[in-house]
C-alpha cells in the first residue's frame, strides 16, 4: 500500500474531516521521515478523520476514529 499511496518524492492528497474542512478540499502534502502524522492532524479532543489518496487518484486510504477503535479502509482502483 506504501508504495502505491505514496509518488516518487513521498507526496500524496490528503482530505480532512471536521468544521471548516470542506472548504480546503485535498491538499496534497508530503510525508517527512519521523512525523506522527495523527498528533499532527487532529486538535486535543477531536477524532481522527481523514482520507488520503494518490496523485493519480488509484490508491485511497480511509481512517476514522470510533470510541477506542481505529478503522482503516483501503482501496486500489486500478
Amino acid at each position: 500500500m506504501e508504495e502505491d499511496l505514496f509518488s516518487a518524492d513521498d507526496s500524496f492528497l490528503l482530505s480532512m474531516s471536521g468544521t471548516g474542512s470542506r472548504a480546503f478540499g485535498w491538499a496534497m502534502v508530503k510525508w517527512a521521515p519521523g512525523v506522527e502524522l495523527s498528533a499532527r492532524l487532529v486538535s486535543h479532543g477531536e477524532v481522527l478523520d481523514f482520507v488520503a489518496m494518490s496523485l493519480d487518484g488509484k490508491s485511497v486510504c480511509a481512517v476514522t476514529e470510533e470510541d477506542d477503535d481505529y478503522w482503516i479502509a483501503v482501496q486500489h482502483l486500478r
